[in-house]
């Protein structure tokens, strides 16, 4: 399969390019190697052209090392498994962080939940992450 892509490069360069992979999973695998974030990527169909995959508002790309929003999935569900409510593991999570600007977040999202807004709501609301 074909794969054409747009990618960002550590020192912030956007580059496009065309790789051949069996499968996504080694086309992510292959991009995976080189570092550089996806913006967006379409897939050759025979026949049909490029399907279009367009990453740039998916915040996974951003300032929040993907290790802090894994442990915090990780931490919220344990949290939320053993009975407390969202807004007491959120106050929790808040505490334990470290880290000023997930401080920052994890406030608003409790201020937001607190005012009625479903979690989901609340996440959306912190584009920036």
């Amino acid at each position: 399969m074909k794969f054409s892509y747009t990618a960002k490069k550590p020192s912030g360069e956007i580059y496009k390019g065309v790789l051949d992979a069996a499968d996504k999973s080694a086309f992510y695998q292959e991009m995976r190697k080189t570092g550089d974030a996806l913006v967006s990527v379409q897939e050759k169909v025979a026949g049909k052209g490029f399907l279009k995959f367009d990453f740039n508002n998916i915040t996974l790309f951003s300032k929040v090392k993907m290790m802090d929003k894994i442990s915090f999935a990780r931490n919220l569900s344990g949290m939320l498994e053993a009975g407390l409510s969202l807004s007491r593991a959120l106050s929790v999570v808040q505490r334990q962080t470290t880290n000023a600007k997930l401080k920052k977040v994890y406030d608003n999202l409790n201020t937001n939940i607190s005012a009625g807004k479903t979690f989901h709501e609340a996440l959306e609301m912190e584009k920036g992450v």
